[in-house]
């Protein structure tokens, strides 16, 4: 029988869009390192394009004009580190924005420069599954200074990924992300370099997770999560910020402000009040020159555990909220008002709970557990040699290593899995920081905890982990950072006892009970503390 015509013509409309399942912006006109407007080329490749399809910009560097909207279901694709975008926008602009309400957006892999903002997400009232992944950023040397931020969302948004990004070089921008009403949400191995403040987060939803990012040179603030919203679940683990750019006395490590919040954890973080050059220009009136304070934190229910704070900051650790429980963290140095202490929070009822802190002379303090630098500034003008910018973790791919001591005979190992076909993992350790020697093997691949028992209290070990694949010898990717862990002993830690009220008033109360020897964490998470 005859194919009838309409028949030919939905068999032609449906060929014709499995071959655009993925497309080269070059197809539509655009050429690499041509110091030409590409502009309309992206934009007829997006529109050429369907929800699930892909568009894919290959190495090389190209102008770019205008906003670029993305629609939903579409995923920009670039080669990491060779594949760049160059916005020159209108200020108060973004180089990209999402369209409204939309689902499973992935940008991944591609280095742009922005003029002012880089990624927004504004119109609507809700967004799901979008993915901002292995990029690197520079942003706002020409903006605003309420739109210099790198990414905006101002949206709610469930399922939102911001991982494995490098933001850098930025010393104009204003708080690097600004994102609000997030849920199953990570913002996590993210590295920042350079720039103003390494984000911000407002009234979270539940199941959020802000863990493993990294920052050196930043001026402001870590990372700051505010709000009122009744969120749960939320994790901040394994930050690690440092050497910080003429820090003033809104230079805080951490603040962790979900004030209605509960379990929610601050872990296993490294906050160290460092820096080399000038000290910036604190308010009138709070003692300046000096850092804020390493941790502050206002939650309903939760902890803050297993951290290491290294002086001088104002404070170690401010309580907002009511029996805020501050355990098994270490403190090294000193600090302008005493480690820990009590403030008033938005309802003025801050107070705490300490059991099993350490404390310890400043010589005693460990390195970062992972160190960054810049980029290379690889842009027509801009100096550099014109090769791709490094991947902020050279060497390869790397397990990130956290510890936990659970009490004097057992530490909790936990790293992250960012190999996607090894074999195994090996734990070495090491008494002096220097020899490690392997205490166990995974003997299988997709492993990432691993618990050391039977050690003797009150003993200084270090750890690595590295993956290994078979077939091949020695380390595949690279080790991961040494972590230092004690195991607890009959007394306390060495040093002053390091509490301070911070001369906040005498409304305001604290309470310390060394008790429970066996769960620092008096069974908040069951029986394993890192959930």
């Amino acid at each position: 029988m005859p194919q009838s015509p309409l028949r030919s013509c939905r068999l032609e409309a449906l060929e014709q869009r499995q071959l655009l399942s993925a497309v080269d912006i070059t197809r539509f006109g655009a050429v690499p390192d041509d110091n030409r407007d590409d502009t309309a080329a992206l934009q007829a490749a997006l529109r050429a394009t369907g929800a699930g399809d892909t568009v894919n910009i290959p190495a090389g560097l190209f102008q770019i004009s205008s906003t670029i909207a993305i629609p939903a279901g579409r995923t920009l694709q670039g080669v990491k580190g060779s594949s760049k975008l160059d916005f020159v926008i209108g200020k108060r602009a973004v180089a990209i924005e999402i369209a409204a309400n939309a689902t499973n957006v992935v940008i991944d892999g591609l280095t742009i420069r922005s003029n002012d903002g880089v990624i927004g997400m504004h119109h609507g009232h809700q967004f799901r599954n979008i993915r901002i992944t292995n990029n690197d950023f520079q942003w706002g040397y020409d903006g605003t200074y309420y739109n210099r931020l790198a990414i905006q969302s101002t949206v709610r948004s469930d399922g939102l990924i911001i991982e494995n990004n490098f933001f850098h070089d930025s010393p104009t921008s204003d708080r690097n992300v600004d994102l609000w009403y997030m849920s199953n949400a990570s913002y996590s191995y993210n590295k920042f370099f350079g720039v103003n403040d390494g984000g911000h987060i407002l009234e979270s939803g539940d199941n959020v997770k802000v863990s493993f990012n990294v920052g050196r040179k930043i001026h402001r603030m870590g990372v700051e999560i505010q709000g009122m919203a009744k969120t749960t679940n939320m994790t901040v683990e394994g930050n690690v910020f440092y050497d910080w750019d003429r820090p003033w006395n809104d230079t805080f490590g951490l603040s962790v402000m979900p004030m209605a919040g509960t379990n929610v954890k601050i872990i296993n973080n490294y906050l160290s009040a460092d820096f080399t050059g000038e000290w910036g220009q604190s308010m009138p009136g709070t003692g300046g020159p000096r850092f804020g304070i390493g941790i502050e934190a206002g939650f309903t229910t939760g902890v803050v555990a297993g951290n290491t704070l290294i002086g001088p900051w104002a404070t170690g650790v401010a309580a907002a909220m009511k029996n805020t429980p501050i355990t098994a963290n270490d403190f090294y140095g000193t600090a302008l008002w005493g480690w820990l202490m009590a403030e008033p929070g938005y309802n003025g009822i801050g107070s705490y709970i300490s059991t099993n802190n350490r404390f310890h002379s400043l010589s005693e303090a460990p390195q970062p557990p992972e160190v960054i630098g810049g980029g290379t500034g690889n842009w027509p003008g801009g100096g550099g040699t014109g090769m791709p910018d490094p991947d902020p973790t050279p060497g390869g791919p790397s397990p990130i290593l956290s510890s936990f001591v659970i009490d004097g005979t057992q530490i909790l190992l936990s790293w992250t899995d960012s190999l996607p076909d090894e074999s195994g993992f090996i734990v070495e350790r090491s008494r002096d920081g220097k020899t490690f020697a392997k205490v166990w093997d995974s003997k299988a691949a997709n492993v990432t905890s691993y618990t050391d028992k039977g050690l003797p209290n009150g003993t200084q070990f270090w750890y690595r982990v590295s993956a290994y694949k078979a077939g091949t010898d020695g380390v595949y990717g690279a080790n991961s950072n040494i972590v230092a862990a004690k195991t607890k002993g009959m007394g306390g830690g060495t040093g002053t006892n390091g509490f301070g009220g911070g001369g906040l008033g005498s409304g305001i109360t604290h309470s310390i009970q060394n008790r429970d020897r066996n769960d620092p964490l008096n069974g908040l998470f069951g029986s394993n503390p890192i959930v």
